[in-house]
C-alpha cells in the first residue's frame, strides 16, 4: 500500500506550476491563436458559402468572436487576412472550375461569389500570374493531350 507523502505532492506541485509556466511562455512567444476546431469550422463555412458575399462578421460569428478580435487571431493563426484567405479561396475553386472546362468563364466568376467577370479576370491575375482566359486555354490543351495519348494507349492495346 502506497503512502502519501507531503512533500511528494510538493514536488508535484512544483513540476506542474513549472510546465504550466513553460506552457505560458511559449503561448506568448508565439501569440493567441485560433483552436483547430476554430480554424476549422471557419474554413468549412467559407467552402460552402464561396458563391456569396462573405462577410468579417459573419465569420467571426462561426467562432463566436469580436470581427476585430477574430481578424486578429485569424492572421496569426492562418497567415493571412480573413478576406485575403477568403480570396485564395475563391481563386483556386475558380481554377479547380477552369480547368473541368464545363463552364464559360464569367459563370465561374459569378459561382465563386465576384460580381463581374473583369473584377474576378483582374484578381485572378494578380493571385495567379496568368488570366482565367489563359488558364482554361492551357487546361483545355493538356486535356486535349491525355485524350490523344490515352486514345493511342487504347489503339496500341487493341
Amino acid at each position: 500500500m502506497s503512502q502519501f507523502f507531503p512533500q511528494d505532492g510538493l514536488q508535484a506541485n512544483e513540476r506542474y506550476i513549472k510546465r504550466r509556466q513553460v506552457n505560458n511562455a511559449q503561448q506568448i512567444e508565439r501569440g493567441p491563436c485560433l483552436s483547430h476546431t476554430q480554424v476549422r469550422r471557419v474554413r468549412e463555412y467559407i467552402r460552402a458559402n464561396l458563391g456569396y458575399d462573405i462577410g468579417l462578421s459573419e465569420l467571426a460569428d462561426q467562432v463566436s468572436l469580436s470581427p476585430h478580435y477574430f481578424s486578429l487571431l485569424f492572421k496569426h493563426t492562418v497567415g493571412a487576412s480573413p478576406y485575403r484567405y477568403v480570396l485564395q479561396e475563391r481563386i483556386y475553386e475558380a481554377q479547380r472550375l477552369l480547368a473541368a472546362g464545363r463552364m464559360a468563364i464569367c459563370e465561374v466568376a459569378l459561382s465563386v461569389g465576384f460580381s463581374d467577370q473583369s473584377h474576378f479576370s483582374g484578381a485572378f491575375r494578380k493571385m495567379t500570374g496568368t488570366t482565367p482566359k489563359r488558364y482554361k486555354t492551357h487546361a483545355e490543351s493538356r486535356r486535349a493531350v491525355k485524350t490523344i495519348g490515352h486514345a493511342a494507349c487504347q489503339a496500341a492495346v487493341r
